[in-house]
């Protein structure tokens, strides 16, 4: 009997084996299909803890990773090679990484801000030269505020505001210094949340600002935002959502101070309770939200008319929605916490936790696809390492990072809300009864929590996203093994 029961245990103890050197080549293989770059990387750094990431003018990645002292440039070189650097950081009074930019002359310019963000420290990184620093001074106006700073075609812009005016900036940062654009919007009419009228100062908040590129998927804590900064070609679109009745917009060219204004009214808005909007391409996409009710409405923001309205009353079928309603993990709705997804039985629920919730939407194509998702968040903000991903350096202090895909990512995967997603025809806006596909954050997150469940768990350090071209590449850590890798992903 005893000889049994041995044989028995020794049987489990390889299978087990078995089964674990089998996982440990499924996940070989399974990584040597997607790995794009592989290299080995001591980070010998202490305290590292934030990693910074650019495309350069090679279209070669270039991770920075940061500690209190030091930064650490790896280039990940297009013959599958590196090169690595050590730069010092810059005086302390330039704690935050803002932005970045190519130079005419080859080189990577890094611009650091002081906290009140009127001042920036330029270190220029080119091969073959000495670094080469630089520091600005802005000299803001006694009443100018910072807003928001914006990466974008190859470009670095600061926007400021004039508090109790309705005047914006627009700083562009070159190596060999800056211009200043100003926007006065002073013929446009704003109002407050109440309906007053008041200057465009008055409701520019950086906290409430938040940059959104196209063709990324977003949380609610991003989206709720009321003030959002879409780049655009030669110009900056800002949607403006303190109102229930409708959507101020507000566009700005980026090489003269050509500007203009107009407002896209919410039908029906005086009956709900919540309200917001997104932008992705030509068309808003308006939300309206009550006890009662649901409306999302379309409109084309070139002849300012609708095209498409889907409204749902809380006792009536939720006809165009694709998906089950969802308390996404971590979610402030449930208690105590739970990291799960967990389904909402009725619409006449989700209208009452949205109407207590900050609402907010966005719409981007996924396969070919109009994929949009509405909800909301309670206002738990996501900081930096609340998932163990880390994004932008000094993220948590400047809101608008140099990596916004990161940022963007990072977001996504530690969402605390409450949603739905929807699926539209992206050219004539006509429901598509069909199940939503992964997008492309999706995925990486998917294939980020199956390496950590498997042979690398805690291994796994210093992740980031980049966007390539037509396709992202996800990088990490393998504390282990002392190697970076970057993986592809198609859009």
């Amino acid at each position: 009997m005893k000889m049994v029961l041995g044989v028995e245990k020794l049987l489990i103890r390889l299978m087990r084996s078995f089964h674990l050197i089998l996982s440990f080549f499924i996940l070989q293989i399974c990584l040597s299909q997607e790995i794009v770059n592989k290299i080995d990387l001591n980070l010998g750094f202490p305290d590292l803890k934030e990693t910074m990431s650019v495309i350069d003018d090679l279209g070669q990645p270039n991770i920075f990773f940061v500690d209190s002292k030091e930064i650490a440039r790896v280039i990940f070189k297009n013959d599958g090679g590196k090169e690595e650097q050590i730069f010092p950081k810059p005086p302390e009074t330039f704690p935050r990484i803002h932005g970045y930019n190519l130079g005419s002359d080859n080189s990577l310019n890094l611009y650091f801000s002081n906290y009140r963000g009127d001042g920036f420290f330029l270190m220029s990184i080119k091969e073959g030269e000495e670094l080469f620093a630089k520091q600005f001074s802005l000299n803001f106006e006694s009443h100018e505020r910072f807003l928001s700073t914006v990466n974008f075609q190859n470009r670095f812009y600061l926007l400021t505001y004039l508090n109790g005016e309705s005047i914006i900036k627009i700083y562009s940062f070159e190596k060999d210094g800056h211009t200043v654009l100003t926007h006065d919007l002073s013929n446009f009419s704003f109002y407050n949340s109440n309906n007053n009228s008041t200057v465009l100062g008055n409701l520019l908040k950086k906290e409430e600002t938040e940059i959104i590129e196209e063709d990324i998927p977003y949380s609610m804590e991003i989206v709720f935002k009321k003030i959002k900064i879409y780049p655009n070609k030669d110009y900056l679109r800002i949607s403006l959502d303190h109102r229930l009745h409708g959507t101020r917009i507000i566009n700005l060219n980026l090489n003269d101070s050509v500007n203009s204004s107009f407002f896209v009214e919410n039908i029906g808005a005086s009956d709900a309770k919540k309200s917001n909007s997104f932008v992705n391409g030509n068309r808003l996409f308006q939300l309206l939200v009550s006890p009662e009710f649901l409306v999302l409405s379309v409109h084309d923001l070139e002849t300012r008319k609708k095209i498409v309205e889907h409204s749902v009353k809380k006792n009536e079928d939720f006809f165009f929605k694709n998906s089950p309603i969802l308390q996404q993990g971590n979610s402030p709705y449930s208690s105590p916490f739970k990291n799960s997804q967990t389904k909402i039985s009725s619409a006449k629920e989700f209208f009452r936790k949205l109407s207590n919730s900050e609402v907010g939407i966005y719409a981007f194509e996924n396969s070919g696809k109009l994929d949009i998702t509405l909800g909301g968040t309670k206002q738990f903000i996501v900081t930096p390492g609340s998932n163990g991903f880390t994004t932008g350096a000094s993220l948590s202090s400047i809101g608008t990072t140099v990596a916004p895909i990161s940022w963007s990512y990072g977001s996504y995967t530690s969402s605390r809300s409450i949603f739905t997603r929807l699926l539209f025809d992206n050219k004539t806006l006509k429901h598509i009864d069909k199940k939503n596909q992964n997008n492309v954050f999706d995925r990486i997150s998917l294939k980020s929590k199956y390496l950590k469940n498997t042979v690398l768990k805690k291994k796994l350090k210093l992740e980031t996203v980049l966007r390539k071209e037509d396709y992202f590449l996800y990088g990490f850590y393998n504390k282990k093994e002392k190697t970076y890798s970057l993986m592809k992903f198609e859009k």
